[in-house]
């Protein structure tokens, strides 16, 4: 899409967040659907293959971000440990584990609603298998667009800090994977090392 000839970094950015909102919004919810349950699929074998801990992390969704929560019912019913974030102060992250049926309450820093819970000790991140990274839109280099508040950002630079540090995946429909260069990637911007669609895992090198 273009941008306003002199339009600052940040400018763009917020451009372009709205131009990949809208087209998430413009999409069928029956094709929505339709994607998450092939991408789903893709995440659910993956776990199967490779989760030693059988625990991974997802964000739930909210408006027309990818529903993935009948994915979510099914992985709690097969026993996975499901971490959900909890917006902090200064733009932090924490966790905490999510359950059908866990009480909700309004974000103290976000118009979001939230699991209630117990903050998870960072250090247990280290049994985390997967990270299932919320974007608006990836690249094939593994650069990602989030809602630009940076909170994941500041997460996964930190989570990389562990000695053996859960994979971080980012969960898009099929429009949202698209060349390097559609979009600016800055040195803040933490890229993922893969992206789920519904035609399967892409790999990046890092």
């Amino acid at each position: 899409m273009d941008t306003p000839a002199g339009a600052s970094l940040d400018d763009q950015k917020q451009a372009l967040r709205k131009h990949y909102r809208a087209a998430r919004k413009n999409l069928p919810v029956a094709e929505r659907e339709a994607q998450m349950a092939l991408t789903t699929g893709h995440v659910r074998s993956w776990l199967d293959q490779n989760a030693e801990h059988r625990a991974f992390t997802a964000v739930l969704p909210f408006g027309a971000e990818p529903p993935i929560m009948p994915f979510l019912m099914q992985m709690h019913d097969r026993r996975y440990r499901i971490l959900v974030p909890i917006t902090e102060p200064e733009r932090q992250l924490s966790f905490v584990e999510w359950t059908p049926g866990v009480a909700m309450e309004r974000s103290s820093v976000a118009p979001i609603d939230e699991p209630v819970g117990p903050r998870v000790d960072f250090r247990a991140m280290a049994e985390v298998d997967l990270m299932l990274v919320p974007a608006q839109v990836v690249d094939d280099q593994g650069g990602r667009m989030g809602q630009g508040g940076g909170y994941y950002d500041r997460f996964l630079e930190k989570v990389r800090t562990l000695a053996d540090p859960p994979k971080p995946y980012a969960v898009v429909f099929d429009h949202e994977l698209v060349p390097a260069g559609t979009f600016p990637v800055e040195d803040f911007d933490q890229r993922v090392d893969g992206v789920f669609t519904s035609a399967g895992l892409t790999l990046f090198d890092r």
